[in-house]
């Protein structure tokens, strides 16, 4: 089993994990694996004292999204097609 160690943030309108493209600095990183299907997991429960709400072991964790926003780009959920809820964890 492959695994990995990234850095996360949770859309907090959705509920989605992503890996975190723009993670502050000292951000901790989290150990993931691949499942038989390709799709990235958390090994473990993760407790953050960004979050009311734990992160379970096996939750599915996405890539996320680049927006163009006239001469920006931002990293945002791509079910809410926003960062407005993004949170480190």
């Amino acid at each position: 089993m492959e695994t990995i160690q990234e850095h996360l943030c949770k859309c907090i309108n959705c509920d989605t994990l992503f890996m975190d493209e723009n993670p502050q600095i000292g951000a901790e990183l989290y150990p993931l694996y691949q499942d038989d299907n390709g799709l990235w997991r958390t090994k473990y429960d993760i407790e953050s004292p960004y979050t009311i709400h734990t992160v379970y072991a096996d939750t599915p964790v996405l890539e996320g999204e680049i927006f163009e926003d006239g001469e920006e780009s931002f990293f945002g959920c791509d079910q809410c097609k926003t960062d407005e809820y993004l949170i480190d964890l």
